[in-house]
């Protein structure tokens, strides 16, 4: 979410400065170092995860097919969001991936990013983690569904565009995954608990 958020509030930032001759505060210093050590905290949190899973038996670790199909439905419709404008106005290009490509472009590129990673990697997780990862990818794109209340006001005569329904659309569907992983986790649960 980080990216997404942070790439938003830099692009108004650099805009500021290079038009209207702003300086820069400690906001904007703040949304930089917020982003570089966001950025450390990934490589760590995945070295720490890589380091764990070596100590773990995954020989009997098997893909869940209902979290697969939950997850790819939830990773294709949640990308959408990110392609797609949240918000449309008749004199309002909003930042995009393909269509004026900015400094934001950059936070739905991360984030489009993160939400196709989980949704690739969420049925090969085990249970809990895979749920956790679902939860997770589900709030990047409530973020994004969350522009349009947010920033409506810049646009005179905003409206919703696809990207919202997507969004919603892709935040029902990696809830459900996530639900479908958490109750494999407590099947899981419970056959250990009953075999011992």
């Amino acid at each position: 979410m980080l990216p997404l958020t942070a790439a938003a509030v830099l692009d108004t930032v650099f805009t500021a400065v290079q038009g209207a001759g702003a300086h820069a505060e400690i906001g904007a210093w703040a949304t930089g170092a917020a982003v570089l050590l966001g950025l450390a905290s990934a490589v760590v949190a995945g070295l720490a995860g890589g380091v764990e899973r070596d100590d773990v038996d995954l020989t009997e670790t098997t893909a869940d097919r209902t979290v697969l199909v939950l997850s790819a439905c939830a990773g294709l419709v949640g990308a959408l969001a990110f392609v797609l404008p949240v918000v449309t106005a008749p004199d309002y290009t909003p930042p995009g991936i393909f269509t004026d490509f900015a400094t934001t472009s950059w936070g739905l590129v991360a984030a489009l990013a993160a939400v196709a990673g989980a949704a690739a990697l969420a049925h090969r997780c085990r249970p809990a983690r895979g749920a956790a990862l679902l939860c997770g990818a589900a709030l990047v794109v409530l973020v994004r569904v969350l522009e349009l209340p947010l920033t409506a006001a810049r646009a005179e005569g905003s409206a919703p565009g696809l990207g919202l329904w997507f969004g919603i659309g892709g935040v029902l569907l990696f809830v459900c995954a996530a639900y479908a992983a958490a109750r494999r986790s407590a099947a899981t649960s419970a056959g250990t608990f009953g075999a011992s």
